[in-house]
């Protein structure tokens, strides 16, 4: 199954908008502003769903539907119960997962230990390259899936994307591939 999205950004609203205004220079903006540039496809909560009966199945489609879930990790979103579950789809759907630190705060303790262990990129520490690793990071996974993909295209296959390990490194991912008859 080819996914829609390259990634799904899960983050906090309050770390996008205030008072229903988007808040000028944010990184949950600038995030989108490269992967627009960069042709990276996405899915992102632009219109604050949660509001909607139907958001849990809105959400957990767009994360089926992402290869990668990009966690903007801030204070705010530690405290989400929604990012929350955002992680724990996209840990179920086996996905790639990139935590973005935009600040200092300790993972929220529901999914800090299935988290800890992954790189992150650091905003907070280092703004001026954090998208640009961002960026390598995210083409770095989709050429490992293509090539992948790719090598067995003679057959029908659906695939998903695997951790083999703790770390978010790219030598750690394989793809696991169910044949259809």
């Amino acid at each position: 199954m080819k996914c829609e999205y390259d990634v799904f950004i899960s983050y906090s609203r309050k770390d996008y908008e205030k008072d229903n205004e988007i808040i000028p220079g944010n990184l949950i903006s600038k995030i989108q502003e490269a992967f627009e540039k960069n042709g990276i496809s996405y899915w992102f909560d632009k219109d604050g769903i949660y509001s909607s009966q139907e958001f849990v199945e809105v959400i957990s489609d767009a994360i089926a539907k992402s290869y990668i879930l990009v966690f903007v990790s801030s204070l705010n979103s530690n405290e989400s119960i929604y990012t929350t579950g955002e992680i724990f789809e996209a840990l179920d759907g086996n996905k790639e997962i990139i935590p973005v630190r935009l600040d200092n705060c300790q993972y929220n303790k529901k999914f800090r230990m299935l988290i800890r262990p992954k790189d992150y990129i650091d905003y907070f520490e280092n703004p001026d390259n954090a998208i640009e690793k961002l960026l390598d990071a995210i083409n770095k996974i989709k050429a490992e899936i293509e090539q992948k993909v790719n090598n067995l295209s003679s057959k029908q296959l659906c695939y998903t994307t695997h951790r083999t390990s703790g770390m978010n490194t790219s030598s750690n991912n394989i793809i696991r591939m169910k044949f259809k008859k």
